[in-house]
Order: structure tokens, then sequence, then C-alpha cells
């Protein structure tokens, strides 16, 4: 174990020592720690993970990082790739905290987590010891383990929680009452059955291939054979990934038809409803543009931007409309805050740095952030404010073109990023300003 240098012992508390931790603290003492913990800065919270990581027994601890996860989210550290942050890492848009859940939400408590696990393992047998096999050592920035070992997971959990009779402990665990884990265990292996569809349908998106109403009823129709409460997750989890979605679902609903119909538009509602609660939590929606590295800040912002979109309804009500403004204005305010830190942290401060090189991999790190600036400003000229994206890319453009020929950055190095910034007639106007002039022939 790596040591924990002076100012995180200060934060973690003289008292809290790692074998403590390893075994869990009395709650007075997760209390204490809990608000030493609060003021710990990015660069600190890998190393808290570490330790929480390393602990046998979590239970309470795992509040420890409940504040952190809005900034774990941006930050992305590596974790270990156990069984259970696989099993459940699809789910991710639906889980929620205990205290938000609510019974017949679309939504997954984080307090049951553990106990499904703990139900699953012994009827998965030599899958789940061959899945363990498969991660060991592995941690949650190994895609191809990721990729080779999550779809016999979540493949062969979702059979198992067809099935699995309630754990002991259910309540002690999740404060839920023991009637509700059937309803759980089955909604969440109904939802995890069509994980490799949703990849698959997000692996065509990329490509341009909308979802196709046969597939969104075929997903629709078998979700609600197996528990009709989880059509309703499935939806929100189809749309948070992938709000285009959201048309050929309501077509499919539409054809499905009868009563089941009419219980699957509520679900729709409900699932939108809740993605848009989660949105507007404090600091839901900045976090999504705010925290997240500047190369996909923009697909992010396109995700919200379309989730909005699928609840602004022809007939909504006043209220929601309302909502919808709201929602609207933080995410402008967010896109322009993370364009600005961006242009500013990722590109001017290499760009104008006396020390820079100018080196093959550092104007490849400007070109990549010139790109997720053009695109950040592309997307967010969708929701507002685009005149100020115009007049910062010119202003960064310009002071491309002051920058002297230092030996640092050549004239193609600077074309090619004003080529990406502003389009390629400025890129060719600078060529063209620096061309030396011809003499007169004639």
């Amino acid at each position: 174990m790596m040591p924990i240098d002076r100012h995180e012992a200060t934060a973690m508390s003289a008292t809290s020592t790692v074998p403590l931790l390893r075994h869990g603290l009395p709650s007075a003492e997760l209390t204490a720690l809990h608000g030493a913990l609060a003021p710990v800065d990015d660069a600190k919270i890998p190393r808290l993970l570490q330790i929480v990581d390393q602990l046998q027994q979590r239970g309470a601890i795992d509040d420890l990082i409940a504040p952190f996860r809005g900034r774990m989210a941006q930050l992305r550290p590596p974790r270990p790739l156990r069984f259970r942050r696989l099993l459940f890492t699809p789910l991710d848009p639906v889980i929620v905290s205990p205290e938000a859940w609510r019974p017949k939400a679309p939504t997954l408590p984080r307090s049951a987590m553990v106990p499904l696990e703990e139900a699953i393992r012994p009827i998965m047998g030599e899958d789940a010891e061959r899945i363990d096999r498969m991660i060991e050592g592995r941690t949650t920035h190994d895609r191809a383990a990721v990729a080779e070992a999550g779809p016999l997971l979540w493949s062969s959990a979702a059979q198992a929680l067809m099935r699995c009779p309630t754990p002991e402990g259910w309540t002690e665990k999740t404060g839920l009452p023991d009637g509700l884990f059937s309803a759980l265990a089955t909604g969440t292996g109904a939802v995890l059955s069509q994980v490799l569809t949703l990849q698959t349908w997000r692996a065509e998106a990329e490509i341009g291939e909308p979802v196709r109403t046969s597939a969104a009823t075929r997903m629709l129709l078998e979700v609600s054979r197996a528990q009709s409460q989880a059509v309703g997750m499935m939806i929100a989890l189809v749309l948070a990934r992938l709000p285009r979605a959201a048309r050929s679902i309501r077509k499919a609903i539409g054809e499905i038809g009868g009563s089941l119909c009419l219980t699957m538009r509520e679900a729709m509602e409900t699932a939108i409803g809740s993605l848009l609660d989660r949105l507007e939590a404090e600091k839901g929606v900045e976090a999504v543009v705010l925290g997240t590295p500047l190369r996909q800040a923009a697909t992010e912002a396109y995700r919200v931007l379309g989730l909005l979109a699928c609840a602004n309804v022809e007939d909504a009500k006043p209220a929601l409309r309302r909502r919808l403004t709201e929602l609207r204005r933080r995410l402008d305010e967010s896109c322009r805050l993370r364009f600005t830190v961006g242009l500013q942290r990722d590109f001017l401060q290499i760009l104008e740095d006396p020390d820079a090189s100018g080196n093959a991999a550092e104007v490849a790190r400007l070109e990549d952030a010139a790109r997720g600036l053009s695109d950040l400003a592309e997307a967010a000229r969708r929701v507002g404010s685009g005149g100020t994206y115009d007049v910062l890319l010119r202003q960064t453009t310009d002071v491309i073109k002051a920058i002297g020929s230092n030996g640092q950055f050549t004239l193609a190095d600077k074309a090619r990023l004003i080529e990406i910034l502003a389009g390629p007639d400025d890129a060719w106007a600078l060529l063209k300003d620096a061309a030396p002039e011809r003499p007169d022939c004639g």
C-alpha cells in the first residue's frame, strides 16, 4: 500500500488508521471522519478511493465517498474491477441513493447492490468464479476486460436475478421490507438482459443508424413480460444513454396498443421525470458538462439537450415547460463555463507557455483541445449564447496568428489549429498572408 502523506493524514484525522478502516468504523468515528473528508481536494480523491476499495467490509463507510461522486465522475480514477462494480456499471444512470429512492420509481437504490450480488452468486456458481478470474487485478480503465467479462456477467446475472430467493439480512442492509426484494431483483434482471441490445443501439447511433421501431417494440415487450414494473427503468436507461431513441420508443408504444400502451406511456413519462429530477439536483446538469473531459463535453451537452427535447412534447404542462426552461439555462451556463475553462487551461496556457517545445506530442494535444472546443461551441450554439463562442474563437485565432516565429510552433502548426477552430478559409488566409510576395516578372 502506498503511504499517505502528511496532508492526507490531517484530512483523515489522526485516529483513522488504515487497519481500522479495513474493518469498518464505529458510528461516532464514521461521522467525524465524514466531516474531516468533506474539504478533501481532487488530488486526494483517488488516494481516498484506494483505501475505501481495500475494505473487506464496507457497509456504512460507503457514505464517505457519497459527497465525491460528482467529482469522481469528472476525475474518472481507475477503480478495481470487482464483480459488483462490473455487474451494476450498465445501470449507473438509474442508481440513486436510498434516500432518493421511492417504490415503483424507475430507479435502483444503491443500498440494494450488495444484497443483490450476494443473492445471485450461489446461483451463478462456476460462471461467477470464471468472471472473478477474468477481472482479477483489472481496473475500470481496462476496457478489454470489461468488454470480455461484462456480457457474460450481465447475461448470467439477469437469469439468476429472476429466480433468486430473498437474501438474509435484506431489510437490515437496505432498510426495505422483504416484500420489495422480488420486484427489485426481477426488474433489475429484466433490464440487465437488454444491456447488449442497448450497446448495439449506441454503436449503431455512432454511425448514424437510428433505433428501429421494431427493435424498440421487441425490447419493451420482452422487459414487460419479465417484469412489468421494469419498463420504466428500461426506458430511463435507454434515454439516459441515447435520448434520440425517444421517437422510436414512443412509436413502438403506440403500435403495441391496448392497455399495455397506456401503462408504457405512463412508464415513459415517469422515466423522463426521474431523469429530469437527476439533472435538477444540486449541481446535477452542471456535473454532466463540467465534470467531463473537454473532448467529451460536446457529447454530454448534446445528450442533455436531447433529453430536454424528449420531455418537451406538444401537450407539456406549463410547470414542465418552466422546468425545461430552467434546465436549459443551466445547461447554457455550464457550456459557457466549460468552454472558457477549457480554452484557458487546455489550450491557451499551453500555446502561450514560453517554455513550450512545440513538439509533435504537444501539437497533437493542442489539436485535440481545439477539436473539443470547436465541438463544444457547435453543441452550445444550439442551447444559446452563440455569439459568445464566435467572439472567443476569433480572439483565440488572433492569439495563434500573433505567435512569433520562434521555432516552437511552425506556420503549418498554426494553420492547422486555426483550421480546426475557425475553418479552412481562415487557415488559408493565414498561409496566404505569410507567403513571400512574388516578384513582378512583367
